[in-house]
Formats: structure tokens, C-alpha cells, sequence
């Protein structure tokens, strides 16, 4: 219910699992902590959206402006992480595909273990990978730098970038 914080909170019994879930919030932060079976979605127009802590089927995250904070996830299938405005953060998260999209603002993953590819497209901020294992990466950056650290890809890396440096250590 709405508490004094004019926030809605839904508290959910520890060990419970929702077959699919759907989040869409017009206004404030969004946050979803809690597994889910199937495909969960997490949409907000104006705030930052959190996802923590879950154990998830596929994972869609949206968002026009505010930061999306991604953290100690286990994706079993694809994940696909878009924002317009405002920085992505991804931590911590084993997935089979990982696709992340942002217009305005940075692009940060570290501690990743995809079991398939990653696909990283950036207008305007930096793409920074650390810690990142999978099959393929395909990075494009069009004003920004890229930086890659510690990240191993069994087959193929390709890093394009329009106006900026690409490092690898």
C-alpha cells in the first residue's frame, strides 16, 4: 500500500516466485526485488528503475530518464537493457545474451558472465566493461570512449567507435 513516503510498496513472502511480472511506473523510482519464473519487465517514464537480487526467467528493462541499476541477477535467458537519458549500470550478472542500449549517458558492466554474446550500443557516453565473460561483443560508441578490463571473449570482440578512444588492458 501507500506508506508516508507517498510510496507503493508490495512486500512478497520470502521463497515465493512469480510466474511473470510486469512493472510500468510513469513517475519516481522503480524498484523489483523478487524472482520470477518467466519474463520480467520493468518499465519507468521519468526516475531510475533497481532490479536486484533475483532470479529471472528473461529480463526487460526500459527507461526515458533517470539511471537503471542492475545488480546480483541470474538470467537464464536473454537480457535487454535500454534507457534514453540517464546512465546503465549492470553488476554481477550471469545471463545467456546481453543486449544494452543507451542514447544519453554512460554504459558500465563489470562482473558478467554471458554465456552467449553481448551487444553494447552507446549516442553519447562511455561503454566501460570490467570483469566480462562470453562468447562475442559487439560495442559501438558514437561520442564516448570505450574501455575494456579483464574482459575475455571466446570468439570474437569488435569495438567501433565514431569520436573517442577504445583501451584495452
Amino acid at each position: 500500500g501507500l506508506n508516508r513516503q507517498n510510496k507503493y510498496i508490495i512486500e512478497i513472502p520470502e521463497g515465493f516466485t512469480f510466474e511473470e511480472a510486469k512493472v510500468a511506473n510513469n513517475s519516481g523510482k522503480a524498484s523489483f526485488e523478487a524472482d520470477v519464473k518467466d519474463a520480467l519487465t520493468v518499465e519507468n517514464t521519468s526516475g531510475g528503475v533497481y532490479v536486484a537480487e533475483n532470479q529471472v526467467g528473461s529480463l526487460k528493462v526500459s527507461g526515458s530518464s533517470g539511471g537503471i541499476d542492475i545488480a546480483s541477477v541470474s538470467v537464464k535467458g536473454d537480457m535487454e537493457v535500454g534507457n534514453t537519458s540517464g546512465g546503465i549500470r549492470i553488476q554481477d550478472v550471469d545471463c545467456k545474451n546481453m543486449m544494452v542500449k543507451g542514447s544519453s549517458g554512460s554504459i558500465r558492466v563489470s562482473s558478467i558472465l554471458a554465456k552467449g554474446n553481448i551487444d553494447a550500443r552507446c549516442s553519447s557516453g562511455s561503454i566501460q566493461m570490467e570483469d566480462v565473460e562470453c562468447v562475442s561483443i559487439d560495442a559501438e560508441n558514437s561520442s564516448g570512449s570505450i574501455k575494456c578490463d579483464n574482459v575475455m571473449a571466446s570468439d570474437e570482440m569488435m569495438l567501433r567507435n565514431s569520436s573517442g578512444g577504445i583501451s584495452l588492458e
